[in-house]
């Protein structure tokens, strides 16, 4: 019998980077209402083992069901998930696992299938200059600008991340047009950090900005032996017993002569009575045809 256990968990321990406690403390905090379901809106799915080891990515995870918010409006406020279906769809029915939902709006008409590439790394590795091979200088720009006043609209700040796949985003405070090239399609980008010493030139990514905060679920798939009905049996033969020990003497062979003459008038009257029966009494008369 398959037992099932899902239960929230701090999604955490599956952000790549986050802003250090210190630059936490400066920000102030309030809760946002946003809405989901624009055209470059996507959701990622991502499975990790119970040590979070990335096992399993889905970059345009659709099987959510939706609620709009408002009738005239193609938007959602709410968003509904069943962790458990979403990962026995990807194989996986039996153990311990995290999964992890984020949600995501590309940004520069990036995407897991349109990336931009490092082109250029400043020496502190704070800065990184990024070049697509997929768009022109013009559809570039015009999706920057419109990224900037979007920005500008804002009453609160949204992360812009580096989407690296594999679910590892790096945290970019600015950025910025390169103007100088028009041949060369290309954003500068100042990192939060100085980027790791594991990404270099030529790596691919593509530009998101979280339209909410992720959800993970710790997930327990169990098969459990069902109860067995508890029977009784009897008791079996005491081979035990140690019958060469027991002795038994057996009585003198005798013929009916002797038996007839016993006087003992029981046991000859017992013996009579048995010689005297006429066997079976058969109730059919066959002299009558």
């Amino acid at each position: 019998m398959e037992q099932t256990s899902i239960s929230n968990n701090s999604p955490l321990g599956l952000i790549n980077q986050d802003y250090n406690l210190k630059d936490s403390s400066l920000l102030n905090e309030y809760e946002v209402s946003r809405d989901f379901g624009a055209e470059q809106d996507v959701v990622e799915y991502h499975i990790f083992s119970s040590t979070n080891q990335l096992l399993s990515t889905n970059y345009n995870y659709k099987n959510y069901q939706t609620q709009t918010t408002t009738n005239n409006s193609s938007y959602f406020d709410t968003l509904y998930l069943d962790p458990e279906a979403d990962l026995k769809q990807a194989g996986y029915n039996l153990g311990k696992y995290n999964v992890g939902y984020f949600f995501y709006r590309t940004l520069f008409l990036s995407s897991n299938t349109s990336r931009f590439f490092i082109k250029e790394i400043s020496p502190d590795r704070t800065e990184i200059k990024i070049v697509t091979n997929d768009l022109s200088f013009d559809a570039l720009g015009t999706s920057y600008f419109n990224y900037i006043a979007s920005k500008q609209g804002k009453s609160f700040y949204s992360d812009l991340l580096l989407n690296f796949g594999n679910n590892k985003t790096l945290i970019a405070v600015n950025t910025l047009l390169d103007t100088a090239n028009e041949t060369e399609p290309s954003l500068f980008i100042k990192l939060y950090e100085p980027l790791p010493a594991s990404y270099g030139l030529k790596d691919t990514l593509w530009c998101v900005e979280e339209v909410s905060e992720p959800i993970s679920f710790n997930i327990d798939i169990q098969f459990v032996n069902e109860e067995v009905e508890e029977k009784k049996y009897l008791r079996g033969p005491n081979t035990n017993i140690e019958l060469n020990l027991q002795t038994n003497t057996p009585t003198n062979y005798l013929n009916i002569g002797n038996i007839l003459s016993t006087d003992l008038t029981s046991s000859y009257q017992q013996v009579k009575s048995y010689l005297e029966e006429k066997s079976v009494n058969i109730n059919i008369d066959h002299e009558d045809y």
